[in-house]
Parts: structure tokens; sequence; C-alpha cells
């Protein structure tokens, strides 16, 4: 699959995956690209979380966003990925 990095001051994200032939990829390879695709041209598709660990009470918790997968058809999702940034500021 890949790793979400910030590509703009907006916020857009952008998935950084290593390029294949289009018919070597797998559903979820699809379903990703698609979702990609999907945040690009609307932010508000990534459906942010906020998330609080039980084990460290103390911990002011994390930002994910939650991207929707589209395995078997485009216009229903499926499941939701779950993404946080990495390093960075």
């Amino acid at each position: 699959m890949g790793r979400l990095s910030q590509a703009d001051d907006r916020s857009h994200l952008r998935i950084c995956t290593t390029e294949r032939p289009q018919e070597n990829l797998t559903p979820a390879e699809v379903s990703t690209r698609h979702a990609q695709f999907r945040v690009e041209q609307n932010y508000k598709t990534a459906v942010p979380q906020y998330y609080w660990p039980k084990d460290k009470p103390d911990d002011a918790g994390k930002l994910h966003l939650l991207l929707p997968l589209c395995l078997q058809d485009v216009s229903r999702a499926d499941l939701a990925l779950s993404v946080d940034r990495v390093g960075g500021a």
C-alpha cells in the first residue's frame, strides 16, 4: 500500500506508492488509489477521528483520518482505512 504525507498547506493528502502496471494491482491497492483520488477531489471525504488510548490516560490522544475503501462498488464504502501523520510537524 502506501504512506500518507502532507502535499500542501491546505492539508491535501497524497499516498506515496510504488508505480506498477494497472493489471498487477490487488483490489486493496485499487481501492486505496480510489480513496486517494476521492480525498484529492474533496477533502471532506476523509473523516476525522480523535483517539484517546485507555492505557495512557495522561496522553493527549491522536487524530486519525478515516478514508473510505470501496472494494466491490465505487459508490459504497465497504470499510475505512485509518491513517495518521508520521513524522513532520
